[in-house]
C-alpha cells in the first residue's frame, strides 16, 4: 500500500504533530489497526471522533479535545473515568 494512495481523513483540523506522525508511522509500517472514539460514545453532542494506535493515546486525545472544546478540567479525568471510557473504545471500521 503506497502511503499516497491511502489519503487520511482527518475529521478535526486540530491534530498534533505526534498524531501525524503517529499516523504516518501506522501507515508506513502497514499497521492499520486502529482504535476509534468519537464524543458521541461517551454522550456529547458533538462530532469529533479520535483515532490512534492504542488505547492511552486515545484517552489523551479525546481528553486533550475535551480540555479544549468541552471545558473539562483536567482532574475529572480521574482513573475511574478513564476505565469508564475504555469501554466505548472499538476498532476502527
Amino acid at each position: 500500500m503506497s502511503l499516497l494512495a491511502s489519503k487520511p481523513q482527518f475529521i478535526c483540523s486540530k491534530h498534533t504533530i505526534f498524531q501525524l506522525c503517529v499516523l504516518i508511522l501506522n501507515l508506513l509500517t502497514k499497521n492499520t489497526h486502529l482504535l476509534t472514539l468519537s464524543c458521541k460514545d461517551v454522550g456529547f453532542d458533538c462530532n469529533h471522533v479520535v483515532k490512534a494506535g492504542t488505547e492511552e493515546e486515545v484517552i489523551r486525545n479525546i481528553t486533550e479535545h475535551a480540555m479544549k472544546q468541552h471545558d473539562m478540567k483536567a482532574e475529572n479525568m480521574t482513573p475511574k473515568m478513564k476505565e469508564i471510557i475504555r469501554k466505548f473504545i472499538h476498532n476502527s471500521s
